[in-house]
């Protein structure tokens, strides 16, 4: 997969999982739980959550300066052997 592609997908499925995990915010808000539905949901928030907090810590954390420190040696490999 092309790096433009990759990024391109990846900022799409990071936006995609922040996006769900706010409409669920509200979601839980304003609409009942019904008691039978209520272990689920646990579960899928949770899931949901996990998946947030994942997602600010590569966009905002170290990951992203790590992911640029290796653009850059690989970039840099690429012109030597040019």
């Amino acid at each position: 997969m092309k790096k433009q592609a990759k990024d391109i997908f990846q900022y799409a499925l990071a936006t995609l999982i922040v996006l769900c995990f706010f409409a669920f915010l509200v979601l839980l808000i304003y609409k009942p739980i019904l008691t039978p539905n209520s272990e689920t949901l646990n579960i899928a928030a949770g899931a949901l959550m996990s998946a947030f907090g994942m997602i600010i810590g590569y966009f905002f954390g170290s990951s992203v300066g790590s992911q640029r420190k290796t653009d850059i040696i690989a970039e840099q490999n690429e012109n030597d052997n040019n």
